[in-house]
């Protein structure tokens, strides 16, 4: 989910500010706040971490695929450098708030944090009450992808979910099955700018 997607699903709120994760370094401008959302984290091209992976290990294989959530290395050892190195600078963004001189709690909610990435800020920040949440539970199937196709294409102001159960290939109670349990379906529809109407429909959002 790009940034302005994220900041269109939470709205205009003077409680929450948009940040590009590079910036701010040295600041004190967010040790007010309790909260983070991690939305991804620049890292270097493809080169540079086979390269790292080089100085580490002899026979680095820099094979990779395409995720929904970035590129994925086949060599394990190489994709848990990449990893260390997420956790490395996530770290250095959630001490913008300077967790480190605070007793309350500091919430993260992770987008695609990897596990070893959230054992690095574990470490980093081992003395304050760290929360770690999956911000994004639920599974990107491929017709997830194509009902997040189908409403954002959709010209409509109401959609019936009939017409949704039609374009996957599925029928109402499935579909119903769909939405009660993958959580991504319903950010799908909120992210398209769509909330529910009735048991039948969903609607355009106001705005």
């Amino acid at each position: 989910m790009p940034t302005e997607l994220l900041s269109q699903a939470i709205g205009e709120n003077e409680k929450v500010t948009f940040m590009n994760n590079a910036s701010g370094r040295g600041s004190n401008a967010y040790e007010g706040y309790s909260a983070l959302i991690h939305n991804g984290t620049a890292i270097p091209s493809v080169g540079v971490q086979v390269s790292n992976g080089d100085e580490h290990y002899a026979d680095v294989d820099g094979a990779y695929s395409l995720s929904r959530v970035g590129i994925e290395y086949e060599d394990i050892r190489l994709q848990a450098l990449v990893e260390n190195d997420i956790g490395v600078r996530a770290s250095q963004l959630i001490g913008r708030m300077r967790s480190g001189r605070r007793s309350d709690a500091v919430s993260i909610y992770s987008l695609n944090l990897p596990p070893i990435a959230v054992d690095v800020i574990k470490a980093t920040y081992p003395g304050i009450n760290v929360k770690y949440e999956p911000f994004l539970s639920g599974s990107i199937t491929d017709r997830i992808t194509e009902m997040e196709q189908m409403l954002s294409e959709c010209p409509d102001e109401i959609v019936k979910k009939k017409a949704i159960a039609s374009r996957l290939g599925i029928d109402s109670s499935s579909l119903a099955k769909v939405l009660r349990t993958n959580p991504s379906a319903k950010r799908v529809i909120a992210a398209a700018g769509y909330e529910v109407l009735n048991n039948q429909s969903f609607k355009r959002k106001s705005k």
